[in-house]
């Protein structure tokens, strides 16, 4: 002050300037920060000091910050796309990476990132980045002009990959002879649509002449005995630009599929007898439905019967066993169309038990019965009918029921298949014949006799006796009565007195005596330890129905290990009390009042050992007591002494310079006491409580 009283005026004018700027400038740096950053820089009293804090924290001294660099380093080494990545979210994730390290101090031109860029793309992008590097120089382009390159290419990927999943089903019917073959073709554009071709301006390679583009397959329109028009269908080979394989050209090194033998093609091989080729096709009002499955197994691989192939081609559930049905209707007749043409019938329709991995059972409904099936099909075509949500991705095959409840995830084989290796269960019931019909009247629901032959067959049948309404159960008398139940131990409390001698003794009215204190170090004489043991033992099981004496056991049970007389004869006066009071126990009415009513007390300081306070809590609801203690309560405190040593450890690691980036991870096996932790003002109890 004395200092500042020496200026001028223009000087103090200055000062006072200089002030506010700097008053501003701190303030603005209050308000940019977030409210954790802004606990560090709460106590700066200039805006240099507060830029000085903010520096330090975020940047660290030269030390961290190479040690920051050396990892960031590492990090931008092995930094690739992800196959579920798009352009943008790569480039944004490789440019933070990339500010840290200038942040830091690493000099990092924008060549380099580019050149980073292309070489940790995907494998989609190969001929993309190998068309880049060859056409372009990435000192002259900026990397805007890079990733607006490679999202133009990523969304052309992108459009030929969905427009391949465009699929229509033909019916069609194609009738080849022996010494015919279809010559004509079709032209058309678009991936599959309608009998207008496929592909490109595709042309039938069974013209022979090629095709145009990319020839893939062709469609011939025929008439059917029905009237429907069905389309012929042929593969045809893939060419490209144009020409392909002229009717006049070499075919010695064509490979025949159906004999894998060289100069021909397949449908000209002879060794293959010809036969009617059906895509099955079920319309609308088809006379004759016929059910298609679409299954290649082989004949020498002995099938697993617990074994179900999960399959798209089948229209229904079908299954080969007839002992797995728990229910099944034979009146149902039918055909199941395979994928050669063949046929096989069907012989009735029902449901089967299944049995999961974690012991669920369930039931498989709408299944057809073919005794020719060697293998088990379940066709997710009717799965889907039924509300279930079928996804395929990443090499597994996910199933959900209308609840989003995971019914099964099964990975696709080796050979491209998902199967299903479930346990089927057989039902068992009891069957009872009455040979006299009079006597139905008397079995009929509900009569007591029902009951009592049940009974009866129960017992026969399996080791079990009924011990009909409970009257004792471990020690504990039950009696139900209309307006409760009642609960005691009036005979075990009875077996204490007379194990004790106590049978004859005079009651009192309380189990304690009123200004009496008990202490650990008492001068009277020492009583046997195992008398004492036994005694107090026995009290503390028959507090199971007497709450009314808990406080004073819990107050004998403290000294037992040296008791002393007046220990001893407090525990006698206990069952004093229990000798006028052993018909007492538990009562639970009925009660229509729901009303919660609690109780506390607290016995300050008045343990003469150790000086501890004593205080407790109980409630009632109706007529019923409780306590209860919440878990969550422990798991916080926990919690907040992990924290509190957590935040000494990252002090103390900021001394060796180390500083801890970011928040320290805290993990709590408690969903309760994290909620409690994210919000304490809201609620200072958990849900969860142990009731006693």
């Amino acid at each position: 002050m004395a200092a500042e009283a020496a200026l001028s005026n223009a000087q103090k004018t200055a000062l006072r300037e200089s002030r506010k700027k700097d008053k501003k400038a701190l303030f603005l740096i209050f308000q940019g920060v977030d409210e954790s950053t802004f606990e560090k820089i709460s106590d700066a009293r200039t805006s240099k000091e507060a830029w000085e804090i903010l520096q330090k924290s975020l940047q660290g001294v030269e030390k961290a910050k190479k040690v920051r660099l050396q990892s960031l380093r590492a990090e931008f080494e092995t930094l690739k796309m992800l196959s579920s990545e798009n352009i943008s979210d790569y480039v944004t994730r490789l440019k933070t990476v990339a500010d840290e390290m200038k942040r830091n101090g690493e000099t990092l031109d924008d060549v380099r990132v580019m050149e980073k860029l292309l070489r940790s793309l995907t494998r989609k992008f190969d001929y993309v980045v190998t068309a880049i590097e060859e056409s372009k120089d990435l000192s002259q382009i900026s990397i805007d002009e890079l990733v607006g390159s490679l999202q133009a290419h990523e969304q052309r990927i992108n459009q030929n990959e969905n427009s391949g999943n465009l699929e229509q089903a033909l019916q069609s019917k194609l009738h080849v002879g022996e010494n015919q073959a279809s010559s004509s073709y079709g032209r058309g554009r678009g991936e599959r649509s309608g009998y207008r071709g496929s592909y490109r301006g595709g042309r039938g390679p069974r013209s022979i002449r090629g095709g145009r583009g990319r020839g893939r397959q062709s469609f011939d329109i025929s008439q059917t005995s029905d009237g429907y028009q069905a389309y012929s269908r042929d593969r045809g080979f893939r060419s490209r630009g144009r020409g392909g394989f002229q009717q006049q050209g070499d075919k010695s090194q064509l490979k025949c599929y159906s004999c894998n033998k060289y100069g021909h093609f397949s449908y000209e091989c002879r060794s293959t007898p010809k036969m009617e080729e059906r895509n099955n096709f079920a319309p609308a009002e088809e006379k004759n439905m016929e059910d298609a499955i679409f299954l290649t197994y082989r004949g020498n691989e002995e099938c697993k019967k617990n074994v179900w192939y999960l399959d798209t081609g089948a229209s229904n559930h079908m299954c080969g066993r007839k002992e797995l049905f728990t229910d099944l209707d034979e009146t149902i007749k039918g055909e199941v169309t395979f994928g050669d043409s063949s046929k096989t019938p069907v012989k009735g329709k029902g449901k089967l038990m299944i049995t999961l991995k974690n012991g669920d059972r369930r039931f498989i409904s709408d299944v057809y019965y073919v005794p020719a099936l060697k293998s088990n099909i379940i066709g997710l075509g009717q799965l889907l009918e039924k509300g279930y949500d079928i996804h395929m991705k990443d090499g597994a095959l996910v199933i959900r029921n209308k609840d989003r409840e995971l019914i099964a995830k099964v990975e696709m084989t080796k050979n491209r298949l998902f199967t299903l290796d479930i346990r089927s269960e057989m039902m068992r019931c009891m069957k009872s014949v009455i040979k006299d019909d009079s006597w139905l009247w008397h079995l009929r629901f509900g009569h007591l006799g029902m009951f009592t032959n049940f009974k009866k067959a129960m017992t026969k049948e399996f080791e079990m006796t009924d011990i009909g309404e409970m009257s004792y159960f471990l020690g504990v008398e039950v009696k139900q009565m209309e307006d409760g139940i009642f609960m005691s131990q009036k005979k075990y409390a009875e077996q204490i007195l007379s194990r004790f001698k106590m049978k004859d003794c005079n009651p009192v009215a309380i189990p304690a005596e009123t200004g009496v204190e008990l202490r650990v170090d008492s001068n009277r004489k020492s009583v046997n330890p195992t008398l004492y043991k036994s005694m107090v033992g026995s009290l503390r099981y028959l507090t199971f129905t007497r709450p009314d004496i808990t406080y004073a056991v819990g107050l004998v049970s403290r000294y037992m290990e040296r008791p002393k007389q007046d220990h001893f004869k407090a525990a006698k006066r206990i069952l004093r009390y229990v000798k006028g009071t052993v018909d007492h126990g538990l009562f639970y009415t009925h009660s229509q009042n729901s009303r919660l009513i609690g109780y506390s007390d607290s016995n300050y300081g008045r343990d003469l050992d150790d000086r501890k306070s004593t205080s407790g809590y109980a409630f009632h609801i109706g007529s019923a007591i409780f306590s209860w203690s919440s878990t969550c309560e422990a798991e916080y405190i926990a919690a907040a002494a992990c924290t509190c040593q957590a935040i000494w450890l990252k002090n103390i690691l900021k001394e060796l310079y180390l500083i801890e980036e970011g928040p320290t991870t805290i993990y709590v096996d408690n969903k309760s006491a994290i909620a409690l932790a994210k919000n304490p003002v809201s609620h200072s109890r958990s849900k969860h409580i142990d009731t006693s």
